[in-house]
């Protein structure tokens, strides 16, 4: 029964490796075939230029830049200083201090 059950194992390595092995070809056969332009020659798109030149188009823009500075806002009086105010609450643990000694 031993027997058995290494030699099942090792089919079943074999078999693995061969779908791997197929999958690995399938793949590598997608990936090589030439699509797109890689086919087309260099010239392939020479019909379409234009033919004849076209001498240079120039323009120039005048633009007129206008600053206005705004006067400066009235400074505003500065906020009051919050005051700070401790308020213990009921059965507050004033932040965890015991108020024992760190022994």
């Amino acid at each position: 029964m031993r027997a058995r059950v290494v030699i099942g194992w090792v089919l079943l390595g074999v078999a693995g490796v061969a779908l791997a092995v197929g999958v690995t070809m399938t793949a590598t056969s997608l990936t090589s075939q030439r699509i797109g332009l890689a086919d087309e020659p260099i010239t392939a798109g020479q019909e379409l230029v234009p033919t004849g030149t076209t001498p240079a188009r120039t323009t120039t823009v005048a633009r007129t830049v206008t600053v206005t500075t705004a006067a400066p806002a009235p400074a505003a009086a500065p906020a009051p200083a919050p005051t700070a105010t401790r308020e213990s609450e009921p059965g507050d643990d004033h932040g965890g201090d015991r108020g024992g000694d760190d022994d």
